[in-house]
């Protein structure tokens, strides 16, 4: 492993391999569990994520699974695949359910997947269908009638002004900040 993730011997006591001085040894379970504040990995070993996203709107035209030499090489433990569920309505993207399109796609995840967890890299999986949010597209429009319709569905009760700004008017206070909410 690198010198930024040492791993613990199996027999490590709890502030070795865990953090939290209550485990005698470590607990290698097979899966990814949270002691505490701490990720701990199958081995038992605390678990520090280092990598990078693999996201970008040619994710599924690149080889990332042939760049998992790359990735050791620099230490990586850790990669997520972030995109899209859905391709984008006006451009000429693909998402990841896109018709005939998506069999194509899980068999690149699937790939990227095998590649990087026999080289000890874990995969995190993050898709989402609000992903063209974000993207320098002019989201604008989108943003403006999701964020009215989020505002009437969670809280009526607000007034529509700056979110740092919205509650409701019965809690407000004066701007001294005594005395009884104003109405």
């Amino acid at each position: 492993m690198n010198s930024c993730c040492p791993r613990a011997s199996p027999a490590a006591t709890g502030d070795e391999v865990l953090g939290t001085g209550e485990a005698t040894l470590a607990n290698p379970t097979g899966r990814f569990y949270i002691a505490g504040k701490d990720s701990v990995a199958p081995s038992g070993n605390k678990f520090y994520p280092v990598g990078a996203n693999l996201d970008g709107w040619d994710f599924f035209q690149r080889d990332t699974e042939k760049q998992v030499d790359a990735a050791v090489k620099w230490g990586w433990n850790t990669i997520r695949i972030n995109g899209a569920l859905l391709a984008h309505p006006e451009f000429n993207t693909k998402g990841l359910v896109s018709g005939e399109l998506s069999k194509p796609n899980f068999d690149k995840i699937d790939r990227i997947v095998q590649a990087y967890t026999a080289k000890e890299i874990v995969v995190m999986i993050e898709f989402h269908d609000t992903v063209w949010s974000g993207n320098n597209i002019d989201t604008n429009r989108q943003l403006r009638g999701q964020r009215l319709r989020l505002r009437e569905v969670a809280a009526p009760g607000l007034r529509p002004t700056t979110p740092a700004r919205a509650r409701p008017a019965s809690t407000r206070r004066s701007r001294a900040g005594a005395g009884p909410p104003r109405r």
